[in-house]
């Protein structure tokens, strides 16, 4: 084999173990974003809570931890955030904040024991 086609080879091989390896990256991270999702909704249904009540709702990823947040502000209790904490294959935590400052009392919805 030349060496034109030894090298051709070699880039061929490389670009294909990074799309194969792109691709992997970009399936998982979806299907974590999409399991954040779903256990949000369960965990607000399990506090008897409707998606309608939302008044604010923004979600991130915190990439040093692996975690999905979701920031909400709900109609019926406005002065609270609720800080939604997923972890992926683990449970939805739940921190409430008013004024920036973290309460365990006074908050309309309760996080689930």
């Amino acid at each position: 084999m030349t060496k034109r086609k030894k090298i051709l080879v070699l880039s061929l091989a490389i670009v294909g173990v990074l799309v194969i390896g792109g691709s992997f990256f970009l399936y998982t991270q979806s299907s974590h974003k999409k399991e954040a999702n779903n256990q949000f909704e369960s965990y607000i249904n399990k506090q008897g809570i409707s998606p309608n009540d939302i008044e604010k709702k923004s979600m991130e990823k915190d990439h040093k931890q692996g975690s999905y947040i979701f920031n909400v502000i709900f109609k019926d209790d406005p002065a609270y955030t609720y800080e939604y904490i997923y972890m992926p294959n683990n449970d939805m935590t739940l921190l409430v904040f008013k004024d920036n400052v973290g309460v365990d009392s006074g908050m309309k919805h309760e996080p689930l024991k």
